[in-house]
């Protein structure tokens, strides 16, 4: 059967390409065979990949670049359901990678939908070993402190005074919670402090019949307490167990549900490049119709260049071979590019980057570009 010269053409192109492909490949393989990808800490301007099929995906949502939770991580780029995913806090989980166990309470807080708002004011706030000597009685002051702020006793029986702000506010209880971080490479464990609110459950019942009237009198108020409280004073026993309902929230278990996330966040992060490893950078535009876009245009050290090759090497890699076993893989991979804190853009590549530039594109506001480049210039000097 004769082979139409079209095809023959075709055939030796796609033939042609293969071989390039495969002579770059054995050529970056030659080159970044004996370079390590070492872990690093994060810094003031950084390129950041999120390892996939952790739950966590980079997006650009109305133009704006960001980390988000997502179930499967079946999204591509611009998929409108990606308005509605809850988004991480990136400036404290840089934080976190950084060593710095503020920032680590904040985004455990963030990540297990801890609302601040519904926090008591600071003052009514303990820390877990004031509770503990409240609780056992080491301390008698401490244990009527806690008390009147509950409006219970230790054993859960409403006190014959009602305090209504200790109705409405309770306490909050501040735990020290463990996570294991990766600090340039080094395992370590930080301790984030993670504020919850906490009302007896008496105090809570009611609270809500309160609410049930829009007013009442001071006597009123006393009379309906004392309607509430009655089968406890009758039954002291009945009592809610205020002990246990609070050393609850420093069990093993509890402490390990709250590290679960962040702990999964911090691990898919790879820092990728910092300020360390920015030579020069340089703001630039095009127009695309009636559109311009703004560039961002860096020079990177041996070290930089070596390190962004090989990551973009690796993933390419694992990319590939995925599709080759017929497994579901993307053709290009994502990074996020972060200066102080805020994603300026979320960049797609499709090849390996072996150049000793980096091109970050498309940005669509010059003052976010203008403010990255001044930002980047003032770190660089410093760093």
């Amino acid at each position: 059967m004769k082979i139409r010269s079209s095809w023959k053409v075709a055939a030796v192109g796609v033939l042609s390409l293969a071989a390039v492909f495969s002579a770059w490949s054995i050529y970056s393989e030659q080159r970044l065979k004996n370079f390590t990808l070492t872990e690093i800490k994060p810094g003031r301007v950084n390129l950041i990949a999120i390892k996939p099929g952790q739950g966590y995906r980079i997006l650009i949502v109305n133009r704006v670049a960001s980390l988000a939770e997502t179930e499967g991580g079946g999204l591509g780029p611009g998929d409108p359901s990606a308005s509605s995913m809850r988004r991480i806090r990136i400036r404290e989980m840089l934080g976190a990678l950084q060593g710095n166990e503020k920032d680590l309470g904040i985004l455990i807080e963030w990540m297990n939908r801890l609302d601040p708002s519904e926090l008591p004011p600071e003052e009514l706030q303990w820390e877990q070993e004031d509770l503990m000597k409240a609780l056992s009685g080491e301390d008698p002051d401490l244990q009527d402190r806690l008390e009147q702020m509950l409006n219970v006793t230790v054993e859960g029986v409403p006190l014959h005074t009602i305090n209504t702000d200790a109705i409405y506010y309770g306490i909050g209880i501040k735990s020290s919670v463990p996570v294991e971080v990766n600090i340039a490479g080094e395992p370590t464990t930080l301790y984030g402090k993670v504020r919850q609110p906490f009302q007896a459950s008496f105090a809570k019942r009611f609270e809500a019949e309160l609410d049930k009237k829009f007013e009442y009198s001071q006597e009123a108020i006393v009379g309906m307490y004392q309607e509430a409280a009655r089968p406890i004073w009758d039954n002291p026993t009945s009592g809610q167990n205020i002990q246990r309902a609070i050393n609850d929230h420093f069990s093993e278990n509890r402490l390990k549900n709250l590290a679960e996330q962040p702990e999964r966040i911090l691990k898919s992060a790879k820092v990728i490049l910092t300020e360390d490893h920015i030579v020069s950078v340089k703001k630039d535009s095009h127009t695309e119709g009636k559109k311009t876009f703004y560039n961002i245009t860096m020079e990177l050290t041996e070290e930089g260049r070596m390190r962004l090759w090989k990551y973009s090497h690796e993933i390419m890699k694992q990319n590939w071979l995925a599709r080759y076993l017929g497994q579901k893989s993307q053709s290009w991979f994502q990074v996020m590019f972060i200066v102080d804190g805020v994603a300026v853009q979320a960049p797609i590549f499709r090849s390996e980057l072996a150049e000793k530039t980096i091109r970050i594109t498309r940005l669509q506001d010059e003052t976010v570009a203008e403010d990255a480049v001044e930002k980047i210039r003032e770190h660089t000097q410093q760093s």
